[in-house]
């Protein structure tokens, strides 16, 4: 996998998906280090247990109607000083 991000939203409707995202990310040893997975999903116990746990874990409180919860998708900006503020190594 290469050094890039990619975003998959609304996970919790593919929890399959997640199960062989799961698989492929702990099978794969030649992941570049600066390859990010961003995640959106619902709460969910059907979430992959292994994919939570490799995983650094950001919650915020869903923005009411769905006209804003798109809105807040395409205007949120991850910035260099926001991944700054997560005290973890891998980042």
């Amino acid at each position: 996998l290469n050094g890039t991000w990619c975003i998959l939203q609304n996970c919790h409707l593919g929890i399959g998906f997640m199960s062989q995202i799961e698989r492929i990310l702990t099978k794969t040893s030649d992941i570049q280090q600066d390859f990010r997975l961003w995640v959106t999903c619902e709460i969910t116990n059907r979430f992959p247990i292994g994919l939570l746990q490799m995983s650094i874990k950001v919650t915020m409180e869903p923005p009411a109607g769905l006209k804003a919860g798109l809105l807040r998708t395409y205007t949120t900006t991850v910035t260099q000083e926001l991944l700054d503020k997560i005290d973890h190594e891998q980042w």
